[in-house]
C-alpha cells in the first residue's frame, strides 16, 4: 500500500500569484487552502438496503470490481482509505480521502445553476467545487459524509482568497517555485511542506 508525504506540489493560478508572489520566496510560510480537480475516482459507498428493517446491516462498497482494478490495492471492503495524498508528476497526485463536509446552493451568478463543494479529509483538508445543474446529482457521485473515494487529481492552492463555505487554510513551508509565464493558463507550481502549528505565516488566505 502506498505511503503517505507532507510534501506536495499545488498550482496557484497566475492572478492569485501575483497577489502575494513577490513576497513568497523558499523558506516562507504561507497558508493554502487546498483544492483537487478530480481525473478519475472510484467511490466507496454504502451498498443500498432492500427496506428498513435490513438498513443496519449495510456495508461500504466498492462501486467497481476490484479484480478489474489490481493495481490500486485496495485491501478489504472492510479496511478504510488511508487518507493520504501522494505526488506523481508536477501538480498530478493519488490520493485517499473521506468525504467530512457537503454543502450545495443555488449559483449567484448562473440561473438553474448549483454550486457544489465537497469537504475531503485527505491527511490535509481539501475542497473539491463544482458547478452544476439544478436536477444533476452531486458531483462524484457522492451523496452522503463518510463516503470514501480514491483517485488521481490535480493538486490546486488558494494562496490569497477563496469562496469555498469550507475554510480549511493549510500552514505551509515553500520548499521550491517554478513559474510557467509563457504557459496558458498561466501559473506557479509551489512545492510545499506541511508547517509547525505554530508556525506564523507570511500570508493569509481571505474568505467571501
Amino acid at each position: 500500500m502506498l505511503s503517505s508525504y507532507q510534501e506536495f506540489t499545488v498550482a496557484i493560478d497566475d492572478w492569485d500569484w501575483e497577489s502575494f508572489g513577490h513576497r513568497i520566496m523558499i523558506g516562507s510560510i504561507v497558508e493554502l487552502q487546498l483544492s483537487i480537480s478530480v481525473f478519475k475516482f472510484w467511490l466507496k459507498k454504502y451498498s443500498a438496503a432492500l427496506d428498513k428493517e435490513t438498513a443496519h446491516e449495510r456495508q461500504r462498497e466498492w462501486l467497481i470490481d476490484l479484480t478489474k482494478e489490481p493495481m490500486l490495492d485496495l485491501g478489504r471492503e472492510s479496511d478504510p482509505v488511508k487518507r493520504i495524498i501522494q505526488p506523481l508528476r508536477a501538480n498530478l497526485s493519488y490520493f485517499e480521502g473521506v468525504i467530512t463536509g457537503i454543502t450545495r446552493k443555488a449559483s449567484k451568478v448562473e440561473e438553474k445553476v448549483d454550486r457544489v463543494n465537497i469537504l475531503l479529509d485527505c491527511g490535509v483538508q481539501v475542497v473539491v467545487e463544482a458547478l452544476i445543474g439544478k436536477n444533476d446529482p452531486s458531483p462524484l457521485g457522492v451523496s452522503s459524509v463518510g463516503d470514501e473515494i480514491v483517485g488521481i487529481c490535480g493538486l490546486l492552492g488558494s494562496l490569497s482568497y477563496s469562496s469555498s463555505p469550507f475554510k480549511v487554510p493549510v500552514k505551509m513551508k515553500v520548499i521550491d517555485i517554478n513559474s510557467f509565464e509563457r504557459r496558458r493558463p498561466e501559473m506557479a507550481l509551489l512545492t510545499v511542506e506541511i508547517a509547525p502549528q505554530d508556525a506564523i505565516p507570511d500570508t493569509k488566505v481571505s474568505y467571501s
